[in-house]
């Protein structure tokens, strides 16, 4: 069985993928898993890391760019020029289903599946579906979406539509006490989790800049600053001494970190993505 996934871009989209592909090799060993992910992500650096092969395609987003016409004009050629990258891509895998998480590159990915006959499942974990998704799924062969209310929109409505929830990480088999300890959490602590997501949130280092000193009087903070540090490197050199090692950040936790940290703490701080709300 082969099973292209395409997501990424943000983790919303590359992060349900991930639970479903675990999923997949649980239920079926002989799955053989590949990606198809964009230029603009997490994709590709995460992906390989986790064991699947990756393809990227030349898009980078479908947004009105903050870096004026001439970058809006340039991420819209890339994204047509994405189609025929994806429909060569498809017919070189040649998968059973193509699987998409959503984002822009489920433009050219469901695109792709529908003009080589590939079997396609879309899935949207918005109540209001994501403007990539919309345009393309009447096409798909199968649509699953997290919430009801999602069901009652054209082109959602419809037998072909089911609503699954969100897929997300195995979180019952990590234990809480041994997740602590590898956090240096001690008996009587508290972890705040600081979590953006893939992208860059500077209204929480605005409140960290802000509330740290104070904060790390009685909790530890495990801050996810993603490629960008945020500032992190200054903010934890500006603090008082004692304090500095109950302030810790990671690029990003992939291996099995992050389900760990999701445990282990007690307070999270992050981006209302459909996957951050369904993990925590």
């Amino acid at each position: 069985m082969r099973v292209l996934i395409a997501g990424g871009g943000t983790g919303g989209h590359l992060f349900p993928g991930f639970a479903i592909a675990r999923s997949l090799r649980r239920i079926r060993t002989d799955a053989e898993i590949s990606w198809l992910g964009g230029t603009r992500g997490l994709e590709a650096s995460l992906v390989p890391a986790a064991g699947f092969p990756l393809a990227l395609l030349p898009a980078r987003s479908l947004r009105v760019s903050h870096g004026g016409p001439l970058a809006a004009v340039r991420d819209a050629l890339l994204l047509i020029a994405s189609l025929p990258a994806a429909i060569a891509h498809v017919r070189r895998v040649r998968p059973d289903v193509l699987v998409s998480t959503g984002g822009y590159i489920a433009i050219p990915a469901i695109v792709a599946a529908t003009l080589t006959r590939t079997p396609s499942l879309i899935w949207e974990g918005n109540v209001i579906p994501g403007r990539s998704n919309t345009l393309v799924a009447r096409f798909a062969t199968a649509r699953a979406v997290a919430w009801s209310a999602t069901r009652t929109r054209a082109p959602w409505n419809g037998d072909r539509t089911s609503v699954t929830g969100t897929p997300i990480r195995e979180l019952g088999a990590v234990d809480r006490a041994a997740a602590r300890r590898a956090l240096s959490v001690e008996e009587g602590e508290r972890l705040l989790l600081v979590f953006g997501g893939s992208q860059r949130v500077r209204r929480f280092e605005a409140a960290l800049d802000t509330a740290l000193v104070d904060l790390l009087a009685s909790w530890r903070v495990l801050h996810i600053v993603g490629d960008d540090d945020g500032g992190a490197a200054a903010r934890s050199a500006a603090l008082p001494a004692p304090l500095r090692q109950r302030y810790r950040t990671e690029r990003f936790l992939d291996g099995g970190k992050m389900e760990e940290a999701l445990v282990a703490a007690d307070a999270l701080l992050g981006r209302a993505g459909a996957s951050t709300v369904a993990e925590a």
